[in-house]
């Protein structure tokens, strides 16, 4: 396994294990709750959590850079605000979904950025001043 095989790993498993451990424990809240409608989200929640850990048990997409533990991060997102605007007038059924914002919210700022920022083991060349500092340094040796 290469450098970039094992850190691609390490970012999906940590995201996957987080929407499978939130889907697990909001799908057994669910077991609780009366009506119907109460439990739209947090079944939707063990979805997302199933579907992610099926996803990087799944075939060898999980060694590289991929776009799915993102999508599946928003999907949950999603999933959770609908259960906000679902439960919009009961007080009662209102409290798991203030805890899955606050786990999510994170989760998803925090997935947006490792997606979304450059590798720093790419090896790519240094742009503007730091190129000049890199040659400044090779003149003094």
């Amino acid at each position: 396994m290469t450098k970039s095989e094992s850190r691609n790993r390490g970012y999906t498993l940590m995201i996957t294990t987080f929407l499978f451990l939130i889907g697990l424990g909001m799908g057994l809240y669910a077991l609780g709750e009366g009506e119907g409608i109460d439990r739209i989200d947090d079944l939707g929640l063990l979805a997302v959590g199933l579907i992610a850990a099926l996803w990087y048990l799944a075939g060898r997409s999980r060694f590289e850079r991929s776009v799915v533990p993102l999508a599946l991060t928003l999907l949950a997102l999603a999933v959770q605000v609908l259960g906000v605007v679902l439960e919009v007038g009961e007080r009662n059924a209102f409290g798991d979904n203030v805890a899955g914002m606050v786990l999510l919210v994170p989760l998803t700022l925090f997935a947006l950025w490792r997606y979304f920022r450059r590798p720093s083991w790419t090896g790519a060349q240094p742009s503007g001043e730091e190129s000049q500092v890199t040659a400044r340094v090779g003149q003094t040796e």
